[in-house]
């Protein structure tokens, strides 16, 4: 796989910040953004340092971006989620700014101006 992949997850057990390898392969990793369920409800705002986060989790200097996809995925917990995303733009090229809504086992109303 010539890409690399680099994921921000929302992890029930990993400490934040911690660099997990996906086990079908090394060009895929994930950096816990959130941790536990602590803030489960809660309007969210992510932003992370993407270049900086790549060196840290692959020991290598990043090629050109090509993508930045959002998705929920709860394939290997079962859990039911609903999710609201929102984005803002950076002016910084390496940052990623993400506002989510995360409401896990219970279905929750869009917040109103979003």
């Amino acid at each position: 796989m010539p890409y690399a992949t680099l994921m921000y997850i929302w992890e029930n057990r990993a400490p934040v910040s911690t660099v997990i390898t996906n086990q079908h392969t090394t060009r895929v990793k994930m950096v816990v953004a959130e941790s536990g369920n602590d803030r489960v409800g809660e309007w969210r705002e992510e932003v992370r340092n993407v270049y900086e986060d790549y060196n840290r989790a692959f020991r290598e200097e990043p090629l050109l971006t090509r993508s930045i996809g959002i998705m929920t995925d709860t394939d290997n917990t079962g859990e039911k989620v609903l999710v609201y995303y929102g984005t803002s733009a950076s002016s910084a090229p390496h940052c990623l700014k993400a506002v989510f809504l995360s409401a896990l086992e219970r279905i929750a109303p869009p917040i109103a101006g979003c």
